[in-house]
Protein backbone atom coordinates (compact mmCIF):
# COMPACT_ATOMS: atom_id res chain seq x y z
CA UNK A 1 0.00 0.00 0.00
CA UNK A 2 1.31 3.47 -0.83
CA UNK A 3 2.12 5.86 2.01
CA UNK A 4 1.11 10.00 1.66
CA UNK A 5 2.68 12.06 3.83
CA UNK A 6 0.45 14.73 5.48
CA UNK A 7 0.15 18.18 4.26
CA UNK A 8 -0.75 21.53 6.44
CA UNK A 9 -1.29 24.39 3.93
CA UNK A 10 -2.40 27.66 5.55
CA UNK A 11 -4.34 30.28 3.55
CA UNK A 12 -1.26 32.11 2.46
CA UNK A 13 0.31 28.82 0.97
CA UNK A 14 -2.88 27.79 -0.84
CA UNK A 15 -3.20 31.07 -2.15
CA UNK A 16 0.53 31.53 -3.44
CA UNK A 17 0.99 27.93 -5.02
CA UNK A 18 -2.31 27.39 -6.92
CA UNK A 19 -4.14 29.52 -9.70
CA UNK A 20 -7.96 29.82 -9.18
CA UNK A 21 -8.11 29.18 -12.87
CA UNK A 22 -6.30 25.89 -12.81
CA UNK A 23 -8.26 24.72 -9.45
CA UNK A 24 -11.89 25.53 -11.31
CA UNK A 25 -10.71 23.23 -14.07
CA UNK A 26 -9.60 20.22 -12.29
CA UNK A 27 -13.11 20.91 -9.88
CA UNK A 28 -15.00 20.60 -13.01
CA UNK A 29 -12.82 17.51 -14.47
CA UNK A 30 -13.60 15.70 -11.38
CA UNK A 31 -17.33 16.56 -11.26
CA UNK A 32 -17.44 15.08 -15.01
CA UNK A 33 -15.05 12.27 -14.96
CA UNK A 34 -15.39 10.60 -11.08
CA UNK A 35 -18.81 11.53 -9.62
CA UNK A 36 -20.69 8.99 -11.54
CA UNK A 37 -18.58 6.40 -9.82
CA UNK A 38 -17.45 7.73 -5.91
CA UNK A 39 -19.24 6.59 -3.40
CA UNK A 40 -20.26 9.13 -0.88
CA UNK A 41 -21.21 7.81 2.46
CA UNK A 42 -24.27 9.56 4.24
CA UNK A 43 -22.97 12.54 6.48
CA UNK A 44 -22.75 11.89 10.11
CA UNK A 45 -23.63 14.36 13.27
CA UNK A 46 -22.79 13.61 16.62
CA UNK A 47 -23.58 16.06 19.20
CA UNK A 48 -20.62 16.71 21.25
CA UNK A 49 -20.07 18.81 24.20
CA UNK A 50 -20.67 22.42 23.14
CA UNK A 51 -21.75 21.91 19.56
CA UNK A 52 -21.71 19.12 16.44
CA UNK A 53 -19.53 16.84 14.88
CA UNK A 54 -19.34 16.51 11.19
CA UNK A 55 -17.92 13.62 9.52
CA UNK A 56 -18.46 13.42 5.24
CA UNK A 57 -16.58 10.74 3.36
CA UNK A 58 -16.48 9.52 0.06
CA UNK A 59 -14.54 6.52 -1.85
CA UNK A 60 -13.59 5.85 -5.47
CA UNK A 61 -12.85 2.09 -5.66
CA UNK A 62 -11.40 2.76 -8.90
CA UNK A 63 -8.34 4.70 -7.21
CA UNK A 64 -6.47 4.30 -3.83
CA UNK A 65 -8.69 7.22 -2.90
CA UNK A 66 -10.39 8.31 0.10
CA UNK A 67 -11.63 11.57 0.83
CA UNK A 68 -13.13 12.67 4.70
CA UNK A 69 -13.60 16.13 5.62
CA UNK A 70 -14.58 16.04 9.47
CA UNK A 71 -16.04 19.71 10.76
CA UNK A 72 -17.15 21.11 14.51
CA UNK A 73 -19.54 23.42 14.42
CA UNK A 74 -19.83 25.24 17.98
CA UNK A 75 -23.29 25.89 19.28
CA UNK A 76 -21.19 29.28 21.01
CA UNK A 77 -17.99 30.38 19.17
CA UNK A 78 -15.74 31.52 22.16
CA UNK A 79 -14.71 34.93 20.27
CA UNK A 80 -17.04 37.38 18.27
CA UNK A 81 -15.94 37.45 14.87
CA UNK A 82 -15.01 33.85 14.66
CA UNK A 83 -16.30 31.64 12.33
CA UNK A 84 -18.43 28.91 14.18
CA UNK A 85 -16.88 26.02 12.65
CA UNK A 86 -13.82 24.73 12.28
CA UNK A 87 -12.57 22.19 8.99
CA UNK A 88 -10.01 19.12 8.77
CA UNK A 89 -10.17 17.95 5.17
Amino acid sequence: MQQFAKLNLTETDVLRLLRASALIARIEDAFRDRFSRVTIAPRQHLQVSGGTFLIMSCFDPTQPALGMKLITVRDHPSEIGRASCRERV
